[in-house]
């Protein structure tokens, strides 16, 4: 059986949408799906690479310290320490209020990830702010008065009173 053109190119967008919103996530992703002799592989994409191998073998604690050494680098799916990594940071740091953001947002502080950007510099800073404020729009929101299932009439079953009503039922 050999993969389709079609299933390959979703299977790369999918990868690549991944890989572009949190490498670390995706390596992690990559190890799971990966057949085990290619596994080894991932330890050549650098301290994330090498955090997932450590990771997937069972050493958890050693893959927290090996993304914990490095201040910038957050551990996927540890909040405790990517909190400490993020406070190692230097207050002046350009990279602090987007990894601050990442954070809260991780954890769903939605709020509290936007007001980390307020004054951040950079185009990613601003598109992840321009992300969140779009989520926050979306979860603020106030409903339809309508649903597409309810009608006009306000309940389901509305058009089936109105079809009685009409002398088709």
């Amino acid at each position: 059986m050999h993969p389709s053109p079609r299933s390959l190119s979703l299977a790369a967008s999918i990868g690549w949408q991944h890989v572009a919103a949190d490498p670390a996530r995706a390596l992690l992703l990559a190890w799971r799906v990966l057949p085990a002799p290619l596994r080894s592989w991932l330890r050549l994409a650098g301290p994330y690479g090498r955090a997932a191998v450590l990771w997937g073998a069972g050493e958890r604690d050693a893959a927290v310290a090996s993304l914990a050494a490095s201040p910038r680098r957050l551990a996927a799916d540890q909040p405790a320490a990517a909190a400490a990594a993020v406070d190692r940071l230097a207050r002046d740091d350009r990279a602090r209020p987007a990894l601050a953001a990442r954070l809260a947002w991780r954890e769903g502080r939605l709020t509290d990830a936007l007001r980390a950007l307020d004054r951040a510099p950079g185009r990613s800073a601003r598109r992840l702010g321009a992300t969140l404020a779009a989520e926050q729009a979306l979860l603020a929101a106030p409903p339809r008065d309508e649903s597409m299932i309810a009608g006009s009439f306000g309940r389901i079953g509305g058009c089936c009173s109105f079809l009685r009503l009409a002398g088709f039922g």
